[in-house]
């Protein structure tokens, strides 16, 4: 896919690119931030080449906006022949993709799954557990990312089996602890990857192909995913 008109990264974001060692890689870091600069651009009706972002101490990209308009915020998920982006309005999201695979993953378990989804998987045929456990990684991943801990923290401890009402623990910026709330929904995307999406309790999600942007969304229509539960 191409983008809607032409590359556009800032200089620190052409060297950023230049770490990656492979072309594609390189090429899924340009698609995305270029992308990313054409959305907000779009809502914001300014020039994607007049977006601005800096980055948080675990390099998280945020927008800055000199004209002191509402804030946006956004994630993003790079992945083999998937680039993804979460935007809100109104609250801190985080997306996360993975292309669908057979491999178990069970050598992971016991380092990312609580004791309640380990317990669960023993339920799980074994043709499906590769997925299933991808369903999981990439819900904590974005519910992490929304939160802005990243996989720094102890995944064990977060149980994502339901859709609605997790809290993550977060040190404010006065240094305080603030308990933030998101729900999660799970999709399989075009039959060949799985995206999980981290949001506001109660959000309704929309989703937009970027075929057209900056100048109209086309609306796409994905089949969400059952979420594996404990009985």
């Amino acid at each position: 896919m191409s983008l809607p008109e032409h590359v556009c990264l800032s200089i620190d974001e052409n060297i950023r690119k230049e770490n990656y060692k492979s072309t594609k890689l390189k090429l899924y870091f340009e698609f995305g931030r270029s992308l990313l600069r054409y959305i907000i651009g779009y809502l914001l009706d300014i020039d994607p080449s007049k977006v601005i972002f800096c980055y948080g101490p675990r390099g998280k990209p945020h927008f800055i906006d000199i004209d002191g308009r509402e804030p946006i915020h956004f994630n993003l998920s790079n992945t083999e022949d998937l680039v993804s982006i979460a935007v809100s309005l109104d609250h801190t999201v985080g997306i996360d993709a993975e292309r669908l695979s057979a491999t178990s993953f069970d050598d992971l378990h016991a380092l990312t799954l609580s004791e309640l989804e380990q317990k669960s998987f023993k339920r799980i045929p074994d043709a499906d557990r590769g997925n299933a456990f991808l369903q999981l990684w990439t819900r904590k991943e974005a519910l992490l990312k929304a939160a802005g801990t990243g996989l720094s923290d102890d995944l064990t401890k977060y149980d994502v089996l339901k859709n609605e009402g997790h809290k993550v623990q977060i040190h404010s910026h006065s240094g305080q602890k603030e308990d933030r709330f998101f729900d999660l929904k799970t999709f399989i995307l075009e039959g060949s990857h799985i995206v999980s999406v981290a949001h506001r309790p109660g959000a309704i999600l929309e989703f937009v192909s970027p075929s057209n942007l900056p100048w109209r969304c086309q609306e796409q229509s994905l089949q969400p995913l059952e979420t594996c539960r404990a009985s």
